[in-house]
């Protein structure tokens, strides 16, 4: 979890208060020239040969090896896939199989899927129907900086009071306003105010219908194994 504290400029920016000419405050971040002073040596002529001779050869030993770059692609020239099939054939297919190997780990790690016996699968339960959905991140230039993978479930298939409880199907959002009103009281009683971004915290809610993945695209299992889903799954009706 990445947490941040927050200065006076950023609670105006949330609390909507501008300067003088209307616009919105914003921080001028430029980068600052260090001087370094060192105190007079009394080192000779040699002994600075010496000893410049000595760092030039430490830094010659430990100078890594430069590494391969990898090549940045603009975002005309990615195509977004619609199966692991397109992927797999795409130029990206690398970077597009490393985001869903990462993907399926997480959901191991998280506890979102568990790998069980079939033997544990309810007889008559219909296994959960997914699907992987591709997207591609970009910077203020079009350069795609990261390529997402999610495996989703098929939330369309679920069948109500089946597959999930129709009375706890929302999810609980603070309004606007509320925030804002939190924000300013920050500001008005010299509060230290914090903001935080915890990783993929949409997995962290539990699923309370049981449901089972027989299979998933790119990731076969062995026979007489299933994936148990303990938590929410992107595209759940339960999920949010």
């Amino acid at each position: 979890m990445a947490r941040q504290l927050l200065d006076d400029d950023d609670i105006s920016l949330l609390t909507g208060e501008k300067n003088g000419r209307g616009d919105k405050k914003q921080k001028d971040r430029r980068s600052a020239l260090v001087e370094m002073v060192y105190p007079e040596s009394k080192v000779d002529e040699v002994e600075e040969l010496q000893v410049y001779a000595a760092f030039a050869a430490i830094a010659l030993i430990t100078e890594p090896k430069p590494q391969p770059q990898q090549r940045t692609w603009h975002i005309s020239e990615v195509k977004i896939p619609r199966s692991v099939s397109q992927a797999m054939n795409s130029p990206q297919r690398a970077e597009w199989w490393k985001d869903m190997e990462k993907e399926i780990k997480t959901m191991l790690d998280k506890g979102v899927l568990e790998l069980v016996p079939e033997s544990e699968m309810p007889e008559g339960t219909k296994s959960l129907q997914t699907v992987w959905r591709f997207q591609a991140k970009t910077d203020d230039f079009g350069n795609v900086v990261r390529y997402r993978s999610r495996r989703c479930g098929r939330g369309g298939k679920e069948k109500p009071g089946v597959d999930f409880n129709v009375v706890g199907t929302f999810s609980p959002v603070a309004r606007m306003a509320s925030f804002r009103m939190l924000v300013a009281m920050c500001k008005i009683l010299h509060l230290l105010a914090y903001q935080a971004d915890i990783d993929t915290a949409y997995l962290n809610a539990r699923k309370r219908a049981l449901a089972f993945v027989r299979s998933i695209a790119g990731f076969p299992l062995k026979r007489g194994w299933v994936y148990k889903v303990n938590n929410a799954l992107y595209g759940l009706r339960e999920s949010g």
